[in-house]
């Protein structure tokens, strides 16, 4: 069976809709606010998830997660292909939501596990790095993780002072992950970008890109926060804010991955679907 990886940040993992968090905000036991398929939860109204409702002749898996960036893609991504052996890396194809500066991933000795540190870089002091924030999983982490997480802020605000700088820090995402896709090149891992694509050798990665400026009204990717309007909080009519992309876009995103899969011969004897950009008013309220 085809396997189908997808690796991104809040956007992919469903960000907004983590019904289960206990430090969320209330949803309502019945979420009315539209018409959806299957569950309620983050996973199904994520687009991997829509993507996996629209057949079951492969495998999708959802490895997106929020505030996460690439150094966790390009981390998960390599675990799944020393998993595999190279006949089954033939049936694999990866999806990668291309993430910016701001989401450094950190080893905790005291956790043993790996965490998202979330920074920014002060725009009125040059140069002043500030951490916002760190999770190993945001909205999931109990109060004993977050207190252990704490415990390593100060060093790392200090560390990520003393040794960050922008200009560098974006040359350094950049070459990293162009090295990595350009590794899925050589070992003939097919894969897709649905968010950007690191500036290498006149956009040499252009052609594993989804073109969303051909796709879209407001001419740029679905993935952006600020780039339209279908957002959580059009499709609950304000009740709930977030920025995050609705269930409505995410089912037409997983739409237009499915029919680009079958058009780059991933997916085979399965056929196109409808993938016009749905431009009614997603707002609605069921009856």
């Amino acid at each position: 069976m085809k396997e189908i990886y997808c690796f991104g940040t809040s956007q992919t993992a469903g960000g907004g809709y983590e019904f289960d968090a206990p430090s969320k905000w209330d949803w309502p036991e019945d979420y009315w606010f539209i018409e959806y398929e299957g569950e309620k939860t983050q996973s199904n109204f994520s687009y991997p998830g829509r993507l996996q409702s629209i057949s079951n002749e492969y495998k999708v898996f959802n490895m997106g997660k929020s505030g996460h960036g690439n150094d966790r893609s390009i981390r998960k991504a390599y675990d799944v292909i020393k998993s595999k052996t190279n006949e089954e890396l033939k049936n694999v194809c990866f999806i990668f939501e291309y993430a910016y500066v701001g989401r450094k991933e950190v080893f905790l000795n005291n956790l043993n596990k790996y965490a998202v540190c979330n920074y920014g870089f002060n725009p009125l002091k040059m140069g002043e790095v500030e951490v916002m924030g760190m999770a190993i999983d945001y909205f999931f982490d109990d109060k004993n993780t977050q207190k252990l997480i704490n415990m390593n802020r100060d060093s790392i605000q200090d560390y990520l002072s003393k040794t960050l700088n922008f200009d560098n820090e974006t040359e350094k995402l950049k070459r990293e992950f162009s090295m990595f896709l350009s590794l899925l090149e050589n070992l003939g891992i097919k894969f897709l970008l649905v968010a950007g694509w690191p500036d290498f050798r006149d956009n040499h990665f252009e052609k594993n890109a989804i073109a969303w400026d051909k796709l879209t009204p407001y001419k740029s990717s679905p993935f952006g926060m600020d780039a339209h309007e279908e957002t959580i909080t059009s499709e609950t009519n304000g009740e709930i804010n977030d920025a995050h992309n609705n269930y409505t876009i995410n089912n037409w995103i997983s739409k237009v991955v499915y029919n680009r899969l079958i058009n780059d011969k991933f997916l085979n004897n399965l056929s196109r679907i409808p993938d016009g950009y749905p431009y009614k008013n997603v707002t609605i309220k069921n009856p």
